[in-house]
C-alpha cells in the first residue's frame, strides 16, 4: 500500500516532463521572424523603439531550451506562450529591468498590462513606458 503515493508522484512527474518537452518542441517548430525582420516590423519608432524591440526579441527567443524560438510580433501570450496576466506582468517587469526603466505607476499607465495580448502589444507598452519615465529618474542609469 505504500507504493501508491510513489506511483502517483511518478505519474505527476512524468506528465510534467512530457508537457514541458511538448511545449519546447512546439516552440522550436514555430516559424517566426529573424531578429532583423522582427525589429523591422516596428517602423517609425526611432532608435528607442528599435532597442525595445531588440530586447523583447532576445527575451522571448531565449524561451526554447536547445534552439532559439523564432518570435513573431503577433504571437499571442495565451495561445503561443501559454502565459496569463501574472506572467505578462512578470515579463514586463523583467524587460523594464533589462531596459533600465522604471515601472510606471497604475495611475500613469495609459494601457493596463492586462490588455496586452500579443508580443507587439508588449513592445508598444514598453516603448510607451520608456517615453513616460519620471523626470527625477536617474538618467545616468538608463541607456
Amino acid at each position: 500500500m505504500t507504493t501508491i503515493p510513489y506511483l502517483l508522484l511518478g505519474a505527476a512527474v512524468l506528465w510534467f516532463v512530457s508537457a514541458t518537452v511538448a511545449y519546447q518542441i512546439r516552440l522550436r517548430r514555430r516559424r517566426g521572424l529573424s531578429r532583423e525582420e522582427f525589429i523591422a516590423a516596428f517602423p517609425s519608432g526611432g532608435e528607442g523603439l528599435e532597442k525595445t524591440a531588440a530586447a523583447v526579441y532576445g527575451y522571448y527567443s531565449s524561451l526554447a531550451v536547445r534552439r532559439r524560438y523564432a518570435v513573431s510580433p503577433e504571437d499571442g501570450y495565451e495561445k503561443v506562450l501559454r502565459a496569463g496576466p501574472e506572467e505578462i506582468r512578470d515579463d514586463a517587469a523583467e524587460l523594464l529591468k533589462e531596459l533600465r526603466l522604471k515601472m510606471p505607476s497604475e495611475a500613469e499607465q495609459a494601457q493596463d498590462l492586462s490588455t496586452i495580448t500579443t508580443i507587439r502589444g508588449m513592445v508598444s507598452w514598453l516603448h510607451w513606458a520608456s517615453q513616460h519615465q519620471p523626470a527625477d529618474w536617474n538618467s545616468g542609469t538608463r541607456r
